[in-house]
């Protein structure tokens, strides 16, 4: 049996709380900087029923009411005089509890004491004003049975108040974004994750399904080295370069497969982090082979049609502009725009500001409800691209204007689409079309939110609560206790592939969702430093 009975000490025992409501919904902490804000209150007031598993005087049966209400007002003359428990069921139906960071149930008026249980699960007691408890952890999709134990005072002898004696509320949690520690700690539980499971570098990755394996400084390693180096600069730990450097000797500071002069993007796409190592530790080996390649691309006028699909953007274009900013070299921005203006003009529809992935994908080609196929990691694709340039070029730069609108222009179209929990679909504009969460696409959209209002390209007014949900929505529903990403698409080129997409699927390449993260959780970690 649930029934139980508190002394007076623990009754009159008092919870100082660190926290403190404001009139306009939020929380604050000691130090007033939010930390979470309500969502609209829903009254529990359909039916209820009240019987007394444990009473002195004892009381029979089961009494139903709408709302909840003192016990003493029902018709028995024992409950006017009784000391005891009485249970108080109903149900909170809920369609998508996941909507919510957490969620509070509001007991109001209580006299005196009040143990929760939900679907079966303790939840709590509830002792002193207010009486509010957070249940969320318990909740699930649909109907939830509640049940409340409410313990009175042998003062109700003399007809004291007892019970559940006013409304009952749930109240919507939506927590802001977590201090930079607590972000920093979540990506190393990630990273360390990856890094414990592929300790070798040169570790081929395995692809059961193509019957082959690749060598891991394809592009799936390359982002994830990315990444990495962001994560250092916010949590500067010499592993991190130890590990890098591993893995550069290993592959002789070169491109895949060793063709130094290759021109597809994701075959380069490694020497970002070889620039970046190279801006740390000034090797010449470091740079060597990036040299020859940016050279080959930077001489092959051929080159500025290259990047046929959207991802190759992401890829290419910061190589470039790292490359050319390192050795002071300007003739490499203008290379980098002609190569982003010819895929530009192809895939981005400049009206709703999102791109399609290739020319596949170009109406009149439609998702299957007739939509505009807009698919989330290639447009995660552009936006980081996006970020990593702006974050690289000079202010001067001729083309920077347009670069600043196609991010802006981005910002504003995908906020639109981000799904209730905080994350968002694999189909950006289509939530019919292998819809769910999805932790690579969301992971690269909040890199670029998250770094628009650090630096202040986006009112954090605007755009805050979007980061805040999707970082918590990625971290609850997508991350595993051990570090593991769940709802991680694997390699592909649109919604359907990689399917399905859930919380327990290893993806066939877990680097560079790892490596996506570890952007989001670079530019995040700095929005409450």
């Amino acid at each position: 049996m649930r029934y139980f009975f508190f002394s007076c000490a623990a009754l009159l025992s008092t919870v100082v709380s660190a926290f403190a409501q404001t009139s306009s919904g939020k929380v604050i902490d000691t130090q007033g900087v939010p930390v979470a804000s309500f969502g609209e209150t829903i009254p529990i007031d359909r039916a209820w029923n009240i019987s007394f598993p444990e009473s002195d005087p004892p009381i029979p049966g089961n009494f139903f009411t709408g709302k909840p209400q003192d016990w003493t007002k029902l018709r028995p003359e024992a409950a006017k005089v009784n000391f005891g428990t009485a249970l108080y069921t109903s149900a909170i139906d809920l369609l998508h509890p996941e909507e919510a960071d957490d969620w509070i149930l509001d007991l109001g008026d209580v006299h005196e004491s009040a143990r929760i249980f939900v679907n079966g699960q303790d939840a709590g007691t509830a002792r002193c004003a207010p009486f509010r408890i957070n249940i969320g952890a318990f909740l699930k999709p649909g109907i939830n049975l509640l049940e409340v134990y409410v313990t009175n005072l042998r003062s109700n002898r003399i007809a004291a108040p007892s019970g559940l004696c006013s409304e009952v509320n749930l109240i919507p949690v939506y927590y802001d974004v977590p201090s930079a520690d607590e972000v920093i700690a979540q990506a190393r539980l990630v990273n360390d994750y990856f890094m414990q499971k592929y300790p070798d570098p040169l570790r081929v990755v395995p692809f059961p399904s193509r019957r082959r394996v690749y060598e891991s400084n394809i592009w799936t390693r390359g982002v994830y080295y990315e990444g990495l180096m962001a994560l250092y600069d916010v949590d500067p730990q010499q592993r991190y370069l130890d590990y890098t450097m591993d893995w550069g000797d290993k592959f002789n500071w070169d491109m895949r497969n060793g063709k130094t002069l290759t021109r597809n993007a994701d075959n380069y796409c490694c020497s970002q982090a070889y620039i970046d190592m190279y801006r740390i530790y000034g090797e010449d080996k470091m740079i060597a082979n990036v040299t020859k390649c940016m050279e080959n691309i930077l001489a092959t006028p051929e080159a500025v049609s290259d990047w046929t699909w959207i991802d190759a953007i992401q890829m290419g274009m910061p190589a470039l502009v790292k490359y050319g900013v390192t050795m002071q070299k300007p003739e490499y921005f203008e290379k980098a725009w002609q190569m982003y203006e010819w895929a530009r003009e192809r895939f981005l529809n400049k009206e709703e500001g999102l791109w399609w992935r290739d020319k596949d994908f170009c109406p009149p080609y439609t998702t299957p409800n007739g939509k505009n196929c807009y698919w989330a990691r290639g447009n995660g694709w552009v936006v980081a691209a996006l970020v990593r340039v702006l974050s690289e070029l000079p202010a001067d730069d001729a083309h920077r204007a347009v670069y600043e609108q196609d991010f802006r222009d981005f910002c504003r179209a995908i906020v639109k689409y981000q799904r209730a929990d905080g994350t968002w679909n694999p189909s950006v504009a289509d939530p019919d079309d292998f819809g769910g969460p999805e932790a690579t696409g969301t992971s690269l959209f909040l890199y670029g939110l998250a770094w628009g209002i650090n630096t202040g390209r986006l009112d954090a007014a605007e755009y805050g609560l979007a980061v805040a949900r999707g970082w918590n929505g990625l971290n609850r529903i997508c991350i595993h206790p051990n570090g593991f990403i769940g709802y991680s698409q694997g390699s592909g080129k649109e919604p359907k592939e990689a399917q399905p997409v859930t919380y327990d699927r290893i993806p066939d390449f877990e680097d560079f969702g790892t490596g996506c993260y570890l952007l989001a959780a670079s530019e995040v970690s700095k929005l409450r430093r």
